[in-house]
């Protein structure tokens, strides 16, 4: 995946009452991202992320989570932590990363990201930064990318992606 143009922007809004049935939650979510061309081989690119959920009974399915390499149901992305990792009723986490086409359908990423948490009885860290670097190939069946991340939470981490997520 190597974003060149164009603007990102989801908002969704998720509520249950207890007369509609057995939860009472409100699950807010934002996402949003920017790819910046820089110059024929540079792209930076910025988002961020977040998510919030209040209410006296919801699913644990429905809380949000921290980690890994790509969005999951409920989950926000974080190079540096394993795959939803971190369960937290608020979580923002914001991210820059540079890639470069040094061939044509071949690239290099680096990329820094930091979440700010609302602390648990299981997660008192407020703040977490993490970030790592990547390399990847565009191919007919979809990016082929292989990561190596760190976070203040995790050691290495490394992952391989081989065509798109569903």
């Amino acid at each position: 995946y190597f974003p060149k143009k164009g603007n990102y922007m989801n908002l969704e809004i998720q509520y249950s009452d207890k007369e509609l049935g057995n939860l009472d939650f409100s699950r807010y979510t934002v996402k949003f991202n920017k790819p910046l061309k820089l110059n024929n081989k540079i792209i930076l690119n910025t988002g961020g992320e977040g998510a919030l959920i209040e209410g006296e009974t919801g699913a644990p399915y429905y809380i949000p989570r921290l980690g890994g390499f790509y969005n999951r149901e409920n989950s926000i992305s974080f190079w540096g932590l394993e795959t939803s990792s971190q369960i937290t009723d608020k979580v923002f986490s914001g991210f820059g990363e540079l890639f470069y086409e040094y061939k044509p359908s071949r690239y290099l990423i680096l990329r820094y990201n930091m979440a700010f948490l609302n602390p648990n009885e299981v997660y008192t860290r407020k703040v977490i930064a993490g970030g790592g670097v990547g390399i990847g190939v565009k191919t007919p069946l979809g990016p082929i990318q292989l990561t190596l991340a760190t976070s203040n939470k995790e050691d290495i981490i490394g992952y391989l992606n081989i065509g798109y997520n569903f």
